[in-house]
């Protein structure tokens, strides 16, 4: 299993409403484990499993809803 931690644009995210949206897409992908969104910083910490699911795959999810990624980081 493995993490990743998306840094995303903090313009979009002005409301809760808008984490819980992208939670809510990441956790229909199998492959996910776990979805932590964290309004206040623009950061999206996702667990996942390497062999179902990539952090380009997981990327592209979010670039698709509109936000633009800032960072990546693998751990």
């Amino acid at each position: 299993m493995a993490k990743v931690v998306f840094q995303v644009a903090l313009e979009p995210f002005d409301c809760a409403g808008c984490f819980k949206k992208m939670e809510e897409q990441f956790t229909r992908v199998i492959g996910i484990t776990s979805v932590n969104a964290f309004p206040q910083l623009g950061r999206i910490r996702i667990e996942f499993k390497e062999k179902e699911v990539s952090p380009k795959q997981l990327e592209t999810i979010i670039v698709n809803s509109g936000y633009q990624v800032e960072l990546k980081k693998l751990t």
